[in-house]
C-alpha cells in the first residue's frame, strides 16, 4: 500500500489530473469541478520536496514581473525620445538664428552735417518809450503795410484817460441808440442789424451741440457787427453831441501824448525774436560774410509781450521778403562738380522735424582751400524765422565701396605689441611671456599691423594688459602690456566658425556702413561671408 503511494507521488501532473478529473460524464451531461483541478494541483509537487503555498506566489510574482517588463521598456523608450526633443527644442529657443550676408560693392547715403548762416531781408523795430506793450498781432501772422503791430503805454496815466473816453462813449451810443431813426446812416445801421438777427438764427439750432466751438465763433462774428456799428455813431457829427465830441478829443490828443503807436513800414511776416543782426546780415552783404561771422553768430532772444518795455527795447521784427539765404563753407573736393544755378536739396531740422529745402547755388568763392557757398531759398521761411544759424546736410551725397549693415560690425579691444618682440619658433609667430623665472613661447595671430606694432585679441592664449614679454638675444629686454586700442571689424563665416576680421570704415549711415576692400589675404573682401547681427556671436563660435 506504502509502494502505491510512493508511485502515485512521482507521477507526471498530465497523469495525477486524469485521475483526480474535474468533470463527470453522466448519460449526456457534462458536469465541471474547478475545485478537483485546483486540489490536483496543490497534490502535485516534486519528489523529495515538501509543497508549499509559497511555490503558487512566487510564480503568480514571476509572472507578473514579466507582464510589468514588458510594460516598462516601451514607456522607458518613450520617455527618452520625449526628453530628446525637448531638449532639441530648449537649444533652439537658446541659440537665436545666426543670420549672414554676402559683402558686395554698393553705396550709401552719406549727409555731412553743416552750418549755415540764414541771411533775410528784415528790420527791427524798437521801443521809443518806455512803458507797457500791448500787440495787436501775433508771432508768424501776415502783416500788412502801415498796420498798427504794437502800442506802448504808460499806464499810469492812460488807464485814467482811458476810462473817461470809454464813458464818454458809452453816453455818445445811448443817445445815438434812442434816435437811430434820425441818423443820417439809418440805412447802414438797420443792415447792421439784420445782419446781426440773420447770424443769431443761423446759429440758433446748433444751441444744443456739445461743441462750444460754434459760441466763440457766434461771439467773433457779433462782437465785429456791434464794433462796427459803434465806429459808426461814434464818427457821425451829431449837433447836440458835440459837448461830448469836443471833451473825447480833448482826451485823445492827452492819451497820445502818453502812449506811441509802432506801424509796419511795409508789409511781412512778423517774428517776436532779435539778435541784433538784423542790420548787418542783409542780402546785400553777402560778399562780405565770412566764416568767422557763422562761428561767432549770437542766439535769438525772444521778446516777451508782458514785460515793461525802456527806450530803444526791441519790439518786434518784420522779415519782408521770402527770398532768404544761407551761407556755409565746404571742403573744396566735396563741391568741385557744383556750378551757380545748380538746384540741390537741403534737409534741416525745425521743431524736431527734418524739412527739405529746395535750394539754388547763387554763388561759390574759392577761399583757400574752402569753398563759400551761397544757397538761396523761397519756402519754409517761416519755419526758420527764429534762427540765424541752421545745421543741415546735402541730400543725395552717396559713398561706393563693401556695402555691410552696422549690425555687422563690432568692437574689440587689441593689444598692442611692438614688432621687436616678435619672435618665431618651428615656423609659428609668437611672443615670449615671462611668469616669474618662466619664460613660455605664446603663439599670436595678428588681426592688424603697422610699421611698429602688431595687434592682437585680448584672449589670445591668455595674453592680457599686464603681462610681461621678454626680447630673445643676448640683452633680453622686457616690457609690460600696457596699451590697448578699439578696433571694428566683422565676425567672417566663410567656413563654419566665425572669425574676426578687421575693417576700416570710410563712411556710414545710420543702417549701412561702406569699408575699405583688404589688399591681402587675411581682411574683408568681395563675396565675403559675415555675420550680420554681430551681437550674437562670439569668437570661434559654431556658426553651422
Amino acid at each position: 500500500m506504502a509502494r502505491k503511494r510512493k508511485d502515485r507521488q512521482n507521477q507526471p501532473p498530465q497523469k495525477r489530473i486524469q485521475r483526480h478529473t474535474n468533470t463527470q460524464v453522466s448519460g449526456s451531461n457534462i458536469r465541471y469541478f474547478p475545485e478537483r483541478e485546483r486540489l490536483a494541483e496543490k497534490e502535485y509537487r516534486p519528489a523529495g520536496r515538501a509543497y508549499s503555498p509559497v511555490d503558487g506566489k512566487k510564480k503568480k510574482k514571476k509572472a507578473a514581473a514579466r507582464r510589468r517588463s514588458h510594460r516598462v521598456v516601451p514607456l522607458v523608450v518613450f520617455l527618452l525620445m520625449a526628453l530628446y526633443l525637448v531638449g532639441q527644442v530648449l537649444a533652439t529657443m537658446r541659440s537665436p538664428d545666426i543670420n549672414v550676408d554676402t559683402v558686395e560693392y554698393g553705396t550709401i547715403d552719406v549727409p555731412h552735417s553743416m552750418s549755415g548762416l540764414i541771411v533775410r531781408s528784415e528790420e527791427l523795430v524798437s521801443a521809443d518809450r518806455a512803458g507797457q506793450a500791448n500787440y495787436y498781432f501775433s508771432e508768424g501772422d501776415r502783416v500788412s503795410k502801415n498796420a498798427v503791430v504794437c502800442e506802448i503805454k504808460d499806464t499810469d496815466t492812460t488807464d485814467i484817460i482811458e476810462e473817461e473816453i470809454q464813458k464818454i462813449d458809452a453816453d455818445i451810443l445811448r443817445s445815438q441808440a434812442s434816435r437811430s431813426d434820425l441818423s443820417i446812416y439809418s440805412e447802414d445801421i438797420a443792415r447792421i442789424v439784420s445782419n446781426m438777427k440773420t447770424t443769431v438764427e443761423s446759429y440758433a439750432g446748433k444751441a444744443m451741440s456739445s461743441s462750444m466751438t460754434y459760441a466763440y465763433t457766434l461771439k467773433s462774428q457779433l462782437e465785429a457787427e456791434i464794433r462796427q456799428r459803434n465806429e459808426i455813431w461814434l464818427a457821425e457829427d451829431v449837433e447836440g453831441l458835440s459837448a461830448l465830441s469836443e471833451e473825447k478829443e480833448i482826451y485823445e490828443k492827452q492819451l497820445s501824448a502818453s502812449m506811441s503807436t509802432l506801424r509796419a513800414s511795409q508789409s511781412g511776416v512778423l517774428a517776436l525774436s532779435s539778435d541784433g543782426l538784423e542790420e548787418a546780415l542783409q542780402p546785400e552783404a553777402l560778399e562780405s560774410i565770412g566764416k568767422a561771422q557763422i562761428k561767432e553768430s549770437a542766439e535769438m532772444t525772444y521778446i516777451t509781450k508782458s514785460v515793461q518795455v525802456e527806450v530803444g527795447a526791441p519790439m518786434f521784427r518784420l522779415v519782408t521778403s521770402n527770398v532768404w539765404y544761407l551761407v556755409s563753407y565746404f571742403p573744396a573736393e566735396d563741391v568741385k562738380d557744383w556750378s551757380e544755378g545748380t538746384q540741390v536739396t537741403l534737409v534741416a531740422k525745425a521743431d524736431e522735424k527734418e524739412i527739405s529745402l529746395d535750394a539754388t547755388l547763387h554763388s561759390l568763392t574759392e577761399e583757400d582751400d574752402e569753398v563759400k557757398v551761397v544757397f538761396s531759398m523761397t519756402s519754409h521761411m517761416s519755419d526758420f524765422i527764429n534762427q540765424r544759424t541752421l545745421n543741415f546736410y546735402v541730400s543725395g551725397e552717396t559713398m561706393e565701396g563693401l556695402k555691410i549693415p552696422n549690425d555687422a560690425i563690432v568692437e574689440k579691444t587689441l593689444l598692442k605689441i611692438p614688432n621687436e618682440y616678435l619672435t618665431e619658433s618651428l615656423g609659428t609667430t609668437g611672443v615670449l611671456v615671462k611668469e616669474g623665472e618662466t619664460v613660455t613661447f605664446v603663439e599670436i595671430s595678428a588681426i592688424r599691423s603697422d610699421e611698429e606694432a602688431v595687434y592682437v585679441s585680448q584672449d589670445t592664449n591668455g595674453l592680457a594688459l599686464g603681462a610681461v614679454l621678454k626680447k630673445t638675444g643676448e640683452d633680453g629686454q622686457e616690457m609690460t602690456i600696457t596699451e590697448s586700442v578699439p578696433c571694428p571689424g566683422v565676425y567672417l563665416a566663410n567656413s563654419s566658425v566665425a572669425r574676426f576680421v578687421a575693417v576700416t570704415i570710410l563712411e556710414s549711415n545710420q543702417e549701412y556702413s561702406i569699408v575699405e576692400a583688404s589688399s591681402g589675404s587675411g581682411g574683408l573682401q568681395p563675396f565675403d561671408v559675415v555675420v550680420s547681427d554681430a551681437k550674437n556671436v562670439q569668437e570661434g563660435q559654431q556658426i553651422y
